[in-house]
């Protein structure tokens, strides 16, 4: 999150004074603006030392009494939270602020129909239409804590037509429509309210998502544009719509949004990856390491950017360098499939056959369910004439990915074992089913020169 750079002093300068043990006396407004910061970065043991100094100060205001509760109620510190909530109701029985703090609380202790109750009560004696909206919010967080995410999504609706300015609001419906999958229901929602008011970024926003979980992913890539147009500062719509268009390979127009976003943000290390993928794609390989090393200089940890670079380096010849980016990768990330592919394909480049063929076994370990992953292994083996191992392979991936890939390399298997007749049925097998693949016969050459196999395979040629 982007802040002015007065509010970045402010900070320095309350740090700074802290360390050193300095008395600090701000104004009201000033120590409202250092407790959302820390509240919003979820920093809330330093939120509870800086409100704590506000209440030592300015002990007449119940805000920073209200602001202690929300703090204690993030911490787990429900009790302590709960006795300043009833000292606050005491002296302020009209305040709004207390009473929704007292039905988080209900919901943490599962008293979730007394605060039902309370929520009921309060709507009988609230007038404004803001009030309202917050008494909604309430009512979509009592939900949240049933799991009941329809009724959720309900209550949430309820409180953005009331109050279409509620980013957190925003915020919670899209991660309420994750859950159920709703995205349908959410489409036409956010239309709804950006019919109502088309200047409304978060509607943009969320409208995107939604799109691209259906997969109209031009769609999104414009709402997600609208929103950054609406909101200059508004720092994920610009890397969503990087995303969208990096998805969709328009890698063009990925770099014109980061160009965009570079004029408002600092880019950090997640925004020179995404432009250093793009360039790989383009081709312009310079331009794409440089951005990949500013992004590991400012974030060595960022497994993606290292990932790309080994590509990069693959791509330039330089396999040793690439075997050595796909290392660091994964020992940041030990989770993902095509890490393992990348190095094993860098390695057996180098000769380092049984090296290769254990991270291709790691990778179908890791993702067992895409057939790609055993493709790419039984390729492999393939080249290294492997064929009583291709046939166990096939075997253990038929559990997991059963494909129509898979038959041509048994066709294959057949072939080279001296099975011509049952290889010839495998293969017109394979082809009735899909003829798409018959391309894999070609790294089998013998075969591929067979008259019979030729003969066969222009049978299928459309």
């Amino acid at each position: 999150m982007n802040y002015t750079n007065t509010l970045k002093g402010l900070i320095l300068e309350y740090e700074d004074m802290s360390q050193k043990g300095t008395v600090v006396f701000f104004e009201e407004t000033v120590y409202l603006k250092l407790i959302d910061y820390y509240f919003k970065n979820n920093d809330f043991e330093k939120a509870l030392v800086v409100v704590n100094h506000a209440i030592e100060q300015h002990g007449h205001s119940n805000v920073f009494y209200n602001r202690k509760a929300s703090i204690l109620l993030n911490l787990d510190k429900s009790q302590q939270a709960l006795e300043i909530i009833e000292a606050t109701e005491s002296l302020y029985p009209d305040c709004l602020e207390t009473t929704l703090l007292r039905i988080e609380y209900l919901c943490m202790h599962e008293q979730t129909n007394e605060a039902f109750e309370l929520i009921e009560d309060v709507k009988e004696n609230v007038c404004s239409t803001k009030n309202m909206s917050f008494l909604f919010g309430m009512e979509a967080l009592v939900y949240e804590y049933l799991g009941d995410y329809d009724k959720m999504f309900d209550a949430l609706r309820n409180q953005l037509l009331l109050d279409n300015t509620n980013d957190k609001a925003f915020h919670k419906i899209w991660m309420c429509v994750e859950i159920s999958g709703k995205y349908e229901k959410s489409i036409r929602f956010h239309q709804q309210l950006i019919n109502k008011n088309p200047y409304t970024a978060y509607a943009w926003f969320n409208l995107g998502h939604a799109n691209y979980c259906v997969e109209s992913f031009t769609e999104a890539a414009e709402c997600f544009e609208y929103a950054f147009l609406i909101d200059r500062e508004f720092v994920n719509a610009y890397m969503e719509c990087a995303d969208t268009y990096i998805h969709i390979k328009q890698y063009e127009k990925a770099i014109n949004c980061l160009i965009d976003l570079e004029d408002v943000f600092v880019f950090d290390s997640l925004a020179y990856t995404k432009l250093g993928i793009c360039h790989f794609y383009l081709n312009n390989f310079d331009l794409a390491l440089d951005a990949l090393n500013k992004a590991i200089l400012l974030d060595f940890t960022n497994d993606v950017a290292y990932y790309h670079l080994a590509l990069l380096k693959m791509k330039v010849g330089d396999a040793e360098d690439a075997i050595s980016m796909f290392e660091q990768a994964i020992v940041i990330n030990d989770n993902l499939e095509e890490y393992y592919i990348g190095y094993a394909k860098a390695l057996e480049s180098v000769g380092r056959n049984l090296d290769a063929k254990r991270n291709y076994v790691i990778a179908t370990e890791t993702a067992p369910e895409i057939k790609e992953i055993w493709i790419e292994y039984l390729q492999f083996l393939l080249r290294r004439k492997r064929f009583k191992t291709i046939l166990t392979v096939i075997d253990e991936a038929e559990m997991y990915a059963l494909c129509t890939e898979l038959l041509y390399f048994r066709a294959i298997c057949l072939f080279y074992q001296n099975q011509k007749s049952q290889a010839l049925d495998m293969l017109n097998e394979a082809l009735l089913e899909d003829g798409a693949f018959a391309y894999l016969i070609k790294d089998a050459k013998k075969m591929y020169q067979d008259k019979d196999i030729t003969a066969l395979l222009s049978l299928y040629k459309s």
